[in-house]
């Protein structure tokens, strides 16, 4: 799902934090809640278990309230990318 969309990954620093580029389409990614660091759900906003921010190049369609499960492809690839950049 994020490997043809992705266009950016951020950790924003406060919850009010505006997005680096305004015509991408922005999603948050939240961790399980009971494993830490593993990106676990992207959804429109997260409050706890914060894990980082992708800026998409089109929007997805949620589902299942409001929020999508990560593919261990899609975990993978965010996890390298945290790693290099922060």
């Amino acid at each position: 799902m994020l490997d043809d969309k992705l266009e950016t990954f951020y950790v924003r620093k406060e919850v009010d934090e505006k997005p680096p580029q305004e015509e991408l389409f922005y999603y948050e990614i939240r961790t399980k809640d009971d494993e830490g660091k593993e990106p676990f759900i992207l959804e429109q906003a997260v409050l706890t278990n914060y894990f980082g921010t992708v800026g998409l190049n089109e929007p997805l369609h949620l589902e299942h309230d409001d929020f999508i499960e990560l593919s261990d492809k899609d975990k993978n690839i965010l996890k390298k990318i945290k790693n290099v950049l922060y």
